[in-house]
């Protein structure tokens, strides 16, 4: 409780010693934390005085007791047992759908069936893993050095990057791990990549908040299923023609990152004055020291994704939604008299289809759709 109260007596400063000030309504997406505090003769003193009358009344609700447990004695005998049974181990299933138990041996053969994918995983050895973590760490201090002289770096963005890159080489990959499908029939998993303490997640944070406006843009975008459900309120579906979904299998894994890698460099060259808001050489150059270098450990294998969208990367997402969304700007419009409603989040597609009049030439439509899609 003592660090809690430290941390909201700090915050109650500051909110004081500011609450004069005009608020900041557009505060930077990228900052370096700060352990700075006002004076304290700059406090208010009625503050000071109840503050410590706060905290002894709050110290008074909370008497360190033994607290009633609200699991069931069986539940409380299984979490025992796994404790004292380490070849077992809680693993987490996709679709949010909670924790699910597994034998550590099948864990680690089922995370290997992904990692000895030698079209997409390169194994390294811890030698090589190190060797190309600080080679990493030196190409984005030499871009955030080019960022500055060139002036599209502002000195918060460089020093957020510089700092938490530097936080982040003490251990510098991603961690793998698996989500379970138990939602399937066929009980398989999805690779998944903890990137969130990696070298490159703080530079991979700035290239989201760049490609974030792109990714707006793209004609069948929307933001998320409250967004989805504005569009579709209004709608009515006309006689004849029907709903339909689609889900791309591995999606991720199935974008080839130099063919992805040429075809939105390309565009960002192309529509960087339409946007504004980024340089696109900088922009690109982060982006391929971004995708192109997910070193991801796990226990103590390392290994370099090579080939697929790199997971767990801030990134991720807005570089999937703009490379599907620029080769939807080239086969949606073949299909304009037949799509009354063309939506996609990601992978997800939803749409309504009009069927044409001569029955062939919409069996052969739709089976062009579907190649597309």
């Amino acid at each position: 409780m003592e660090k809690s109260l430290a941390r909201f007596e700090r915050d109650a400063h500051i909110k004081a010693f500011f609450s004069d000030s005009p608020k900041d309504s557009d505060p930077p997406a990228l900052y370096v934390s700060s352990k700075w505090r006002p004076p304290i003769n700059t406090v208010p003193q009625v503050l000071l005085d109840r503050l410590p009358r706060f905290y002894r009344g709050l110290k008074k609700l909370f008497v360190r007791s033994q607290g009633e447990p609200n699991l069931l004695p069986f539940q409380l005998r299984l979490l025992a047992w796994l404790k004292k049974h380490p070849d077992w181990i809680v693993a987490n299933t996709d679709k949010n759908l909670g924790p699910c138990i597994i034998e550590r041996d099948q864990y680690i053969k089922d995370a290997l069936v992904h990692l000895n994918n030698k079209n997409i995983y390169q194994i390294l050895s811890p030698q090589e893993a190190a060797t190309a973590a600080h080679k990493i760490e030196s190409e984005i201090r030499e871009w955030t050095v080019e960022g500055r002289k060139k002036k599209v770096l502002s000195d918060m963005d460089i020093n957020c990057i510089r700092s938490n890159t530097g936080k982040n080489s003490v251990d510098p990959h991603g961690y793998f791990y698996l989500l379970y499908k138990v939602h399937k029939k066929e009980l398989t998993t999805r690779p998944v990549c903890s990137d969130v303490a990696s070298i490159t997640n703080p530079i991979g944070k700035w290239v989201d908040l760049m490609l974030k406006p792109i990714m707006e843009e793209m004609p069948t975008y929307f933001k998320d299923s409250f967004a989805f459900l504005e569009l579709v309120e209004n709608i009515v579906i006309p006689p004849g023609c029907s709903t339909f979904t689609s889900d791309a299998v591995n999606m991720y894994g199935n974008i080839n990152t130099d063919a992805a890698l040429s075809v939105i460099c390309a565009y960002l060259r192309q529509n960087e004055r339409r946007y504004g808001h980024y340089h696109a050489p900088t922009l690109i150059r982060a982006l391929e020291i971004v995708m192109t270098n997910n070193i991801i450990r796990f226990g103590d294998i390392y290994v370099r994704q090579i080939s697929g969208t790199a997971m767990g990367k801030p990134p991720a997402p807005a570089w999937a939604t703009i490379f599907e969304g620029l080769h939807e700007i080239e086969f949606l419009p073949c299909f304009e008299s037949n799509l009354l409603f063309y939506k996609r989040f990601i992978d997800d597609v939803f749409g309504i289809w009009k069927p044409s009049p001569i029955q062939t030439e919409d069996d052969a439509n739709w089976q062009g759709l579907i190649a597309e899609v």
